[in-house]
């Protein structure tokens, strides 16, 4: 099964982040809205573990309509867990081409370049899928777009020992003036190959059939990444009842996807759970929370109330939530 390391398209995960709901700026029957940037803006995600092998695949759809486009404006960067940019990509100048220059740093001060051949589609969703090798004496970026390869580069060293990709950004490059805007949508990283790859977010409706913290589902709001419910009790359990799903039949995966963090008096660690005919299935392990919001995420390869690969009827009574845990 894959490892997917985050994935999303709420706008609580990113800071300023603003929605859309733009016709045909992303798809309407996977996720609520895109998430839009302005003129120059640009927007970092929350820092995730990393993928353990060499591989990471990072995925996102996106949607520009600008028509002048001459500025030099970032794209997209990388950066692993100590910081150290992998790479950058900004709009290539001067042109008015929907393409981007690539400088992909070799860890020892130097850095390399190459151009995009294939540009992105303008009025149109494009598909993005970036592929970043990282081994002891191999740092390489690959970029698709739609499906083509539209960009590469190899560096057979990596002095510095750079780690995966942990964070990255992406801004409005596509743009020159104040109007301007571009959308972005289903965000996924994964250490298989995403070019296949959709997401479908199913958000909280209600409280489910346990409300053991403080809070209703209505104080988890998009629009303020500081909302939340609370708890100060060990093995309170909480669930929420989820918006209807739209997607396809097949399902790679389940995620339960949240932002969590410890308080002085409270438990310092919880563990996600789905529940299902009224039975919770919890995640195996502890997650440890901190004194700052952070992302947190749990993969459930299959149904656990029957072992066998999710199908979308699964999700039409399932809850997600989380228990406490000292």
């Amino acid at each position: 099964m894959p490892n997917i390391v985050f994935v999303s398209n709420n706008k609580a995960h990113w800071v300023n982040g603003v929605s859309s709901t733009t016709a045909g700026t992303f798809d309407s029957t996977r996720v609520p809205y895109a998430i839009e940037l302005a003129e120059q803006e640009v927007m970092t995600s929350p820092v995730f573990t990393p993928v353990a092998g060499d591989d990471t695949w990072m995925h996102f759809r996106m949607f520009m309509d600008s028509i002048e486009n001459n500025g030099f404006f970032t794209f997209f960067k990388a950066f692993d867990i100590s910081g150290n940019l992998l790479f950058v990509m900004s709009k290539k100048v001067p042109s008015v081409a929907y393409t981007v220059t690539l400088t992909h740093y070799n860890g020892a001060g130097g850095s390399e370049t190459a151009e995009q051949t294939i540009p992105f589609n303008r009025n149109r969703v494009n598909n993005v899928d970036i592929k970043v090798e990282m081994t002891g004496v191999l740092m390489a970026v690959h970029m698709y777009v739609n499906g083509g390869l539209a960009i590469t580069n190899s560096i057979a060293s990596n002095p510095a020992s750079w780690g995966a990709p942990a964070y990255f950004t992406v801004g409005c490059a596509f743009s020159d003036l104040v109007t301007d805007t571009m959308n972005f949508s289903e965000f996924i990283v994964a250490d298989v190959d995403t070019r296949n790859a959709r997401m479908s977010l199913v958000r909280p409706t209600a409280t489910g059939g346990e409300a053991d913290w403080i809070g209703p589902a209505a104080n988890l709001s998009d629009d303020d990444p500081a909302s939340g419910i609370t708890t100060t009790a060990a093995n309170a359990r909480h669930t929420l009842d989820l918006a209807a799903y739209g997607g396809a039949s097949n399902i790679s995966a389940v995620m339960v996807a949240s932002q969590s963090l410890a308080g002085a008096n409270g438990p310092q660690n919880m563990r996600h759970t789905v529940r299902m005919s009224a039975v919770n299935y919890d995640s195996t392990a502890d997650i440890l929370l901190g004194a700052t919001l952070s992302y947190e995420l749990t993969q459930f390869d299959i149904n656990p109330a029957t072992s066998l690969p999710w199908v979308g009827g699964d999700l039409a009574t399932m809850e997600m939530g989380f228990i406490s845990k000292a």
